[in-house]
């Protein structure tokens, strides 16, 4: 998989390599032409942002979908949600994502649990204090029954998205948050509608953490799949049809 790629490139020293020949022409440009300089600056943007963005997402997705093993019911739901608003005739489009309020809010769940990128380092005050003449007060529990997979805390509005930043806030916000939701949804609702998934065991899911930067599964998801019959209507049904 692409991310396993990015991995095994930082590991063996290639994407170091690769930024330092970057660095290097950036220097050899800047006498020669801004415009080289620019186009330079452009790619360097762009590979930052492709490389990010799928990882982070395909993580993401991992998570999901590891989650939604170890819940049938939740996993059911959301099916439930996409017949009902989607029906089984067309597959669901980027614009009809929005709708799909359950499968939003088990991709806030996921990334409440299983955020890609945890580098905010949680803060809490033990007592009540003062810091700056401002009064801060003891840290009370934020989420109830925190350690558990509930998409439905969502249901009830604004009350608990407030508390949910997995892309951050304020000026150092990941500037890709908007795609991310996008591509995710899509993906994820697509998955959940072509498919009926099941563990490949009576175990749950392996849901250790494994190590690197956007937190990938320490053991990778393995899981079985049946095509539902709304796959049938856009694929052939045998070799004959092709």
């Amino acid at each position: 998989m692409f991310p396993s790629f990015c991995e095994r490139r930082k590991r063996s020293g290639e994407w170091v390599d690769w930024q330092v020949r970057l660095h290097k022409a950036i220097c050899s440009s800047s006498a020669k032409s801004s415009m080289v300089t620019i186009s330079v600056f452009t790619i360097v943007i762009l590979a930052d942002s492709l490389l990010a963005g799928t990882d982070t997402s395909a993580v993401t997705l991992e998570w999901a979908m590891s989650n939604l093993l170890n819940h049938p019911h939740i996993l059911k739901k959301a099916r439930a949600e996409l017949d009902s608003q989607i029906g089984q005739e067309k597959l669901v489009e980027e614009a009809e994502v929005s709708r799909l309020h359950y499968v939003q809010n088990i991709i806030s769940e996921t990334l409440r649990l299983y955020p890609a990128a945890p580098l905010l380092v949680p803060h809490m005050s033990s007592t009540d204090c003062t810091i700056g003449g401002y009064d801060v007060p003891k840290t009370r529990k934020v989420w109830d029954d925190a350690i558990s997979f509930k998409p439905e805390r969502y249901e009830s509005g604004k009350e608990n998205t407030h508390k949910l930043l997995p892309f951050g806030i304020g000026r150092r916000a990941c500037p890709g948050a908007g795609l991310a939701q996008r591509a995710i949804g899509l993906t994820l609702a697509s998955l959940i509608q072509c498919f009926e998934w099941e563990r490949v065991s009576m175990e749950e899911v392996d849901m250790a953490e494994g190590n690197g930067i956007s937190m990938p599964k320490a053991v990778a998801l393995e899981a079985m799949c049946k095509a539902r019959p709304i796959m049938n209507k856009f694929l052939p049904v045998s070799s004959d049809d092709i």
